[in-house]
């Protein structure tokens, strides 16, 4: 039996997390998974997941609901790997059918703002850039000051930038919004958190090797 598609009210925002192909497949554990995805070598932003979020940690801590229990869809039998993975986990908890939830995440990625920042990290692919650089590219296409939070490793190697957007009446992606400080002061922007001034833009040619020495470097440290 297919689900109903009926929002849920439940969560405040949606958070768009986009990993960098190459740092992605660059993981000794998802190389199998890139080859299966035609991600080998591809230079471009993808969907880890388009998760429903709260505006503020609720008090068990949580900032955002998952492996909602919904009506079975029959149309989510034919998911496998990663996108069942973020269907059961995330899916499940935007009110909305499989169909529809795979149709809003392919629209958020194709956002003006994705675009551009797709195109500035191709370009700088097997060196590195400024986070103060991606920033402003980035801010130009939103409103709001809706910058993206940006994830990278403890060595400064880019891994995902996430942007947030605000949830319509009918459980569908709205407007992109600032994010709220878990996302934009937490985790997700670990940039920042390991004072990385710039971050490494892996090449879909080959991984980059990071050293102590870039390390520090691109922290801004002398």
């Amino acid at each position: 039996m297919r689900s109903s598609e009926q929002p849920d009210s439940s969560f405040d925002l949606y958070l768009l997390s986009l990993s960098w192909a190459p740092s992605f497949c660059c993981q000794k554990d998802k190389r199998k998974q890139c080859s299966e995805q035609g991600l080998r070598g591809a230079e471009r932003l993808t969907v880890h997941g388009l998760w429903p979020s709260y505006k503020y940690p609720r008090g068990d801590g949580k900032t955002y609901p998952s492996n909602c229990a919904t009506v079975a869809d029959d149309l989510a039998q034919s998911l496998k790997g990663i996108e069942r993975h973020e269907w059961i986990k995330h899916g499940t908890c935007s009110g909305l059918g499989v169909n529809s939830y795979r149709a809003e995440a392919a629209k958020s990625a194709s956002l003006p703002v994705v675009l551009a920042m797709e195109r500035l990290l191709s370009s700088r692919a097997g060196t590195y850039i400024e986070v103060s650089t991606l920033l402003e590219i980035a801010g130009k296409q939103t409103p709001n000051n809706a910058a993206p939070a940006v994830s990278a490793s403890p060595l400064c190697q880019l891994k995902e930038l996430t942007l947030c957007l605000s949830k319509r009446l009918d459980g569908t992606v709205g407007e992109l919004i600032p994010c709220p400080d878990h996302v934009s002061r937490g985790g997700r922007n670990s940039a920042a958190t390991h004072k990385c001034a710039a971050v490494v833009v892996d090449s879909g040619a080959s991984c980059q090797f990071i050293t102590k020495a870039l390390s520090t470097a691109l922290r801004g440290n002398k």
